[in-house]
């Protein structure tokens, strides 16, 4: 069963979740707490801890696109940051639309009256829909 590691990149923050595809094909995602964006190396080493602790397959990165499925600013600043990662990491690096993703987090911490991290919130729903496609 392949296991993937989701990033939803902030500037400060990438929020974390990982998953997985139960035996009816159906995703089993589990936010985790997110890390700390400092500087590459730094964030690169967080990343391969997490990697090794939980035996991660593929990453998943949240791409940011407008409504319109445009990039944005940011967005390519984060296929920089997959590039950087396919580079320095051995394992596939996949990119995943995640327009709308903190809005949906933060309906999904409001209606839940969670004590949750809308960025590790944010990477769940990045993962559940690329394990979707």
């Amino acid at each position: 069963m392949a296991k993937y590691l989701s990033l939803d990149w902030g500037k400060k923050i990438i929020g974390l979740a990982i998953g997985v595809l139960d035996n009816k094909n159906s995703p089993v995602i589990i936010p985790i707490s997110p890390i700390q964006n400092t500087d590459l190396g730094n964030t690169l080493s967080q990343i391969k801890g997490v990697v090794l602790e939980y035996n991660i397959d593929s990453i998943v990165v949240g791409l940011p696109k407008s409504g319109t499925g445009e990039e944005t600013k940011t967005s390519l600043v984060v296929k920089r940051f997959i590039v950087f990662l396919k580079r320095n990491l051995s394992l596939p690096v996949y990119a995943q639309n995640e327009y709308l993703t903190t809005s949906d987090a933060l309906w999904h911490i409001n209606s839940n009256s969670g004590n949750y991290n809308k960025h590790s919130i944010s990477a769940a729903i990045i993962l559940e829909s690329f394990l979707e496609k």
